[in-house]
């Protein structure tokens, strides 16, 4: 009996202990939040397989929201993947006019991964090799890496990503240590070994911050102790978030700290190893998020449709906006609005008086002279000259790219127009040359250019990676092979438009420029000829609206010029011809040209009043002159084509 007794006592107690272990996990999450217990239930949550995990943590986040914590709800929605959860945090931090709060979950809930990697396969070329100082393979869906020197550090990242890092964004590294005691980090930024940021943790339970730049380390964070690291031989999960100005760091799924952003060196992520150490990641995942800013400017922009505009100004100035731009956006909602009275007082406050209602041409260069510096020079690589009136741009290697800019005071937060003649002198018809431009540093900036077989490319630079905005399009527009072709980049309100000789071929959002440098790249061994560069910075539309009525009102003919000549800029020659009828201008007729003869007609003349005096003794002085002086600066290379093709024109009477 006493044996039969003591087999039923443990089989009593392995059913109980059965029960307090298992029956909890599955059924008491409800009972503990009932109870208040969020720690307990976030680690049962913990415990579950995926799908049960993120359904665990919607409960949680429930919770929390009945209890009306709602950075807490905020936080277990986003931990369960439920979108719909996130906005309905955003909307409830709208209702109490928290703005800041309600824009970080917006962007959380419009969130794209935009990288997925949990080594199924080798879809994304991440390097497998098996050697006396390196070891890794993809098997059973890890990525096992293994450092096998006592010395040094390894990176490992996939060759294919195609991401830009130019926004918000959240990465996340999941692995378990297999081997040795030294550090393992997710790097990112990353253009190359010598450039990289690493966020990584040791096997002691600290974790740190800091990048290497040239291949010299600089700790940002030091090595400091954290009770969320999983110690041994357990699996760890880092996490960096970008939100605006700040990067945070979480370790499994707990904040530890935060830290400045200052930029990357591109947009490679991958991992890091310190010496002798061995690894196996099961999970690296980018996600995007729509930049905080343009979130608060569209909740600024709902608070004018309905008529709050204080909280309006609070969130233009929580977007980063200056009280110009701030004025601005308030103009051009009263002018959507049909108050063009408030419209034209917040214009005003914007700076934009009555005179400044023109083109402002803050660069025209013909290349007569270096008076503007260009970086000239004969390099082993390149060859850049000035000669006979035009830029002379030679790039000798076979490989890369070669680009030269000027500084300039453009004005990317209103209107503009970029123009270039050019053409090819010699190197193959597949390689483009190009206008580039919102040129701050050599890894960030705009270009659109063209080929001698006549096609036209479209792209940019973020962080030192090569983002094609519209390929390789066959345009009929392009004089193909070594004739001059004009290159025009017009910059109209959100839109950007690109024509060639004159012709609408592309047009695109207008993106954001980091910088105000324009210049020219070209690509591998060719040579170019710039003629003229030409930069404008043109009022918005909405002001050109409301000014064009004043002009017209008050029979403003100088007004009314300028109207015209912006219009004609902006190649809308059907509002341009309108304004030049009502400021009294004759019609101005000019043909297309063949820019090859006239560039070497150019070279037999200059413009001066003798010329001047030659056209005003056959026509008299009419108003076709004060159109060339309206349409066309003096110094303008357009304005003497089309004086010398008059000139010829009337020899021939």
């Amino acid at each position: 009996m006493n044996g039969k007794k003591t087999g039923f006592l443990f089989f009593t107690m392995v059913i109980s202990m059965i029960i307090f272990l298992v029956l909890p996990g599955c059924v008491s999450v409800e009972s503990l939040l009932r109870d208040g217990k969020y720690i307990e239930a976030d680690k049962m949550c913990a415990q579950r397989a995926q799908l049960e995990q993120k359904d665990c943590y919607k409960k949680i986040a429930r919770a929390y929201l009945a209890s009306g914590s709602l950075d807490e709800a905020g936080k277990y929605f986003e931990k369960a993947g439920d979108k719909d959860g996130l906005k309905l945090v955003a909307e409830l931090f709208l209702k109490k006019k928290e703005f800041k709060s309600a824009a970080n979950y917006l962007a959380k809930s419009r969130g794209t991964i935009v990288f997925k990697e949990e080594f199924a396969n080798n879809i994304h070329k991440w390097p497998e090799s098996d050697t006396e100082k390196i070891h890794r393979k993809i098997e059973n869906h890890k990525y096992i890496f293994h450092h096998k020197r006592n010395k040094g550090s390894w990176f490992s990242w996939p060759g294919r990503q195609n991401f830009s890092l130019k926004n918000d964004y959240k990465i996340e590294l999941v692995f378990t240590r297999l081997e040795g005691e030294s550090s393992c980090a997710l790097a990112w930024g990353m253009n190359n070994v010598k450039y990289n940021y690493l966020f990584g943790i040791y096997s002691n339970g600290n974790y740190y911050f800091g990048k290497f730049e040239n291949s010299k380390w600089k700790s940002i964070i030091p090595g400091t102790p954290s009770e969320f690291i999983n110690k041994n031989f357990t699996e760890n999960k880092l996490t960096i978030e970008k939100t605006g100005s700040i990067y945070r760091f979480f370790i499994n799924d707990h904040y530890v700290c935060k830290a400045a952003y200052s930029g990357v060196f591109g947009n490679k992520t991958g991992i890091y190893l310190d010496k002798a150490i061995k690894i196996s990641a099961t999970r690296l995942v980018v996600t995007e998020y729509p930049s905080l800013n343009n979130i608060l400017l569209e909740i600024a922009g709902q608070n004018l449709k309905d008529k709050d505009y204080n909280s309006a100004v609070q969130n233009f100035k929580s977007a980063g906006l200056t009280d110009n731009q701030m004025f601005m956006e308030l103009g051009k909602h009263y002018h959507a609005s049909h108050n063009t009275k408030a419209a034209m007082d917040s214009f005003l406050k914007a700076g934009w008086t009555k005179d400044k209602i023109k083109a402002d041409h803050i660069l025209q260069e013909q290349f007569i002279n270096n008076k503007n510096k260009w970086g000239v020079g004969d390099e082993k690589a390149f060859t850049l000259e000035i000669k006979a009136d035009v830029l002379i741009f030679n790039h000798k290697r076979k490989k890369g790219a070669y680009f030269t800019w000027k500084k300039t005071s453009l004005n990317t937060n209103s209107d503009f127009i970029i123009e270039a003649v050019m053409k090819k002198i010699s190197g193959r018809n597949t390689y483009p040359y190009e206008i580039l431009y919102g040129f701050k540093q050599v890894d960030n900036y705009y270009t659109f250019g063209l080929t001698g077989s006549g096609k036209f490319i479209y792209g940019a630079y973020e962080n030192n990676t090569w983002i094609t905005l519209k390929n390789y399009t066959e345009c009929k527009y392009i004089k193909k092979n070594n004739s001059w072709n004009k290159i025009s980049i017009v910059k109209s309100g959100k839109n950007m438009e690109f024509f060639i000789n004159d012709n609408l071929v592309h047009r695109a959002d207008a993106g954001i420029l980091s910088g105000r440098k324009v210049g020219f790249q070209i690509n591998r061994d060719i040579k170019i000829a710039v003629d003229y560069l030409t930069v404008t910075n043109l009022p918005p539309e909405e002001l050109l609206q409301i000014y064009a009525d004043q002009f017209e009102t008050e029979k403003d003919r100088a007004g009314l010029k300028n109207i015209a000549e912006i219009y004609y800029l902006k190649k809308n020659n059907l509002l341009g011809d309108k304004y030049r009828k009502l400021a009294g201008l004759k019609e101005i007729k000019h043909k297309d040209y063949d820019v090859d003869i006239c560039f070497k007609a150019l070279k037999k003349m200059e413009l001066n009043q003798q010329t001047i005096n030659t056209v005003e003794s056959v026509f008299g002085k009419t108003s076709l002159i004060s159109s060339l002086k309206m349409m066309y600066p003096y110094t303008d290379k357009k304005g003497r084509i089309f004086l010398y093709n008059t000139i010829a024109t009337l020899k021939k009477k």
